[in-house]
């Protein structure tokens, strides 16, 4: 396994002026976005299938629902913090199947660590949780014809 320092100087020859942020430091050492928006687009790339198969919404839906939810999501202020997007697709992949690990090894193209989806699945269940959301989306029978109509179908 070549060492740190072979590894740098790699891509110091290979990519000069490439790999250098605003500070002037090559790109491994520089603060890179934990989650890039290359993720967000990937995921609505998907086949509409397999986008309903790991979010259980359409595209449609879940931009939709992205949008609703800004106001309430604090969004990236650092380039390492996840932003509302990547937020509101790994809580609804949770959501949808349960798992914390499916979101983190397949569907982000880098690892999001456990916390931070713990943290995005919190945010984003708070967000839907406030009234002026919880509203829009969630109806409730409000006398026992509608509740057997709905039983019915």
């Amino acid at each position: 396994m070549a060492s740190l320092e072979e590894y740098l100087l790699f891509n110091l020859l290979n990519s000069e002026e490439d790999s250098e942020d605003e500070n002037n430091l090559p790109a491994p050492l520089a603060r890179r976005p934990q989650v890039p928006a290359q993720a967000v687009i990937a995921a609505f790339q998907q086949t509409e299938q397999k986008f309903k198969k790991s979010y259980r919404l359409t595209k449609g839906l879940c931009r939709d629902l992205i949008e609703k939810l800004k106001p309430y999501i604090k969004d990236a202020e650092r380039t390492s913090d996840l932003n509302v997007e990547i937020k509101v697709l790994i809580a609804l992949n949770f959501l949808a199947t349960g798992s914390y690990q499916t979101p983190v090894g397949q569907h982000l193209s880098r690892k999001v660590s456990q916390s931070a989806v713990s943290n995005s699945i919190s945010e984003v269940v708070a967000a839907l949780n406030h009234r002026d959301i919880f509203g829009q989306f969630v109806k409730f029978p409000a006398n026992l014809a509608e509740l057997n109509q709905i039983t019915q179908q």
